[in-house]
């Protein structure tokens, strides 16, 4: 029997990251800031796919991809940290953003990765 995985935003990556567990026969639980994104994708993927409220889907699941931007899970995680506690957390991230022109631009210093940033808000967090 597979174990959940939650999916926090379901934008480009999220989207994509829960079509392709679906696709191999895993259960996902979908959830963002807005309802609508994750019932949507969920009807669409059928039978192995739920929405849920964030809080719901962390809880549901052993496994949890924060597909939400590094400002996003800056706050999320925090909020969040009691029940992310003892789960696999995938951060797809990336320290991007875009400038008032558009033009894409690195929101960390150089010598910092969004994966530390992420690693340091994690409760009991391990590194593999």
């Amino acid at each position: 029997m597979s174990e959940t995985t939650a999916i926090v935003g379901v934008g480009n990556i999220g989207s994509a990251v829960a079509r392709h567990l679906v696709a191999g026969g895993e259960s996902v639980v979908l959830a963002a800031k807005d309802d609508s994104g994750p019932q949507a994708l969920a009807s669409e993927l059928g039978p192995l796919a739920r929405a849920a409220s964030v809080e719901d889907a962390i809880a549901d699941a052993g496994t949890v991809v924060l597909a939400v931007w590094l400002d996003v899970m800056k706050e999320l995680i925090p909020q969040q940290a009691r029940l992310l506690e003892d789960k696999v957390v995938i951060d797809p991230s990336n320290p991007i953003g875009f400038d008032e022109s558009g033009q894409v631009i690195r929101t960390l210093p150089d010598d910092q990765s969004s994966g530390s940033v992420v690693v340091a808000l994690l409760p009991r967090a391990r590194t593999t």
